[in-house]
């Protein structure tokens, strides 16, 4: 029985993954510069020439630098890719690196919560250090924290709107936020940097 669970585990996690998320150049920015996505998503872009997508290393992204990592490097035109690993892809245009021409696609497995939110509620900010604020959680909201393999590691209530992660390792994670009764209020992407 245990064989037989898996698969369909996988398979459900997968379908429900798919989600399109198109990155655009305007003027000498991408738009959006943060993609928020989750393994199974679809990137789809238009690279206007004389720009190009250029997977680089986080180091190089810093520098605002365009030395390919030997990732994802696309020229001018339409282009679309699957995400198939858990991470966080940091690109640049080659030739506009230097103006600061760059962005980011933060990947995180999918955890099979519903994405369908009950409250609209935010957090801040995103990478975080130390602490996480939100706005518009209720007082007796619980969040958990789980890492790009879906393990949970962190799982606190929102105490006045505060999330204390200075416990937790740098890396990208995902931040679920739910009401005691178990509503989902957030599902959301957090980077945490040091």
């Amino acid at each position: 029985m245990k064989a037989l669970l898996l698969p369909c585990l996988l398979v459900s996690t997968i379908v429900a993954a798919q989600t399109t998320h198109t990155i655009s150049t305007v003027g000498t920015t991408f738009s959006p510069n943060l993609v928020n996505a989750v393994v199974g998503d679809e990137i789809q872009l238009s690279i206007g020439s004389p720009h190009t997508f250029t997977e680089v290393d986080e180091a190089t992204w810093n520098a605002n630098d365009n030395t390919p990592n030997g990732g994802y490097n696309f020229s001018a035109g339409s282009h679309t890719f699957t995400l198939t690993e858990a991470g966080t892809i940091w690109y640049v245009c080659t030739p506009h690196a230097d103006m600061g021409m760059k962005g980011r696609i933060i990947v995180s497995t999918n955890t099979g919560v519903n994405d369908q939110l009950a409250t609209s509620i935010s957090l801040a900010p995103n990478p975080a250090m130390d602490v996480v604020r939100f706005t518009g959680v209720p007082g007796t909201a619980r969040a958990d924290l789980y890492d790009t393999k879906g393990a949970l590691v962190l799982s606190h209530p929102v105490a006045s709107g505060m999330l204390e992660v200075s416990s937790v390792l740098p890396g990208s994670y995902v931040c679920v936020v739910r009401s005691t009764d178990g509503t989902l209020l957030l599902r959301t992407p957090l980077e945490i940097r040091r």
